[in-house]
């Protein structure tokens, strides 16, 4: 099992990096990754090639988080069912293990799933997050630098 993590102190810097992981792995990878660093809540999925929103409309002047749970659930579903047919060394790469994910939620199960399915992974771990994402991984993390050719040697083992 590997399961790789980036961070960046740079706002929006992780995701382009994983994005753009995706589209040079593309066909071959499962992917939740935000290709929009100023918009981290639209998501774009593969294998199915889908734009997936992730925000709710609180309204002018909303100072809450905007995510939008229940679409953010939908998106994790719809991965695993592409993830389920997939054979076990296809790469994946989700976002982030964000706040969602810490209170044990968001993308957590999906990463259970791929690991236990033999699937190799990388996300970004804000710092904000990553005691909880050492509690949930352990041993099995492993902190990889912003190198696209090293991402790609570390995901295809």
């Amino acid at each position: 099992m590997r399961l790789g993590y980036v961070q960046s102190a740079k706002r929006g810097m992780t995701d382009r990096l994983l994005t753009e992981l995706a589209l040079r792995l593309r066909p071959d990878v499962a992917a939740l990754v935000s290709p929009d660093p100023q918009d981290n809540l639209l998501l774009h999925l593969w294998p199915a090639d889908l734009r997936w929103p992730i925000r709710q409309d609180l309204g002018r002047g909303a100072a809450a988080c905007t995510l939008d749970s229940t679409a953010l659930e939908g998106a994790v579903f719809r991965l695993s069912q592409d993830l389920a047919r997939l054979p076990c060394n296809v790469p994946v790469i989700l976002n982030k293990f964000g706040r969602q994910e810490a209170e044990g939620h968001g993308l957590r199960p999906l990463i259970a799933q791929a690991l236990e399915a033999g699937h190799p992974i990388i996300l970004s771990v804000p710092t904000q997050t990553e005691a909880a994402f050492h509690a949930f991984a352990g041993p099995l993390a492993e902190k990889l630098d912003h190198d696209i050719q090293g991402l790609i040697d570390f995901l295809r083992g």
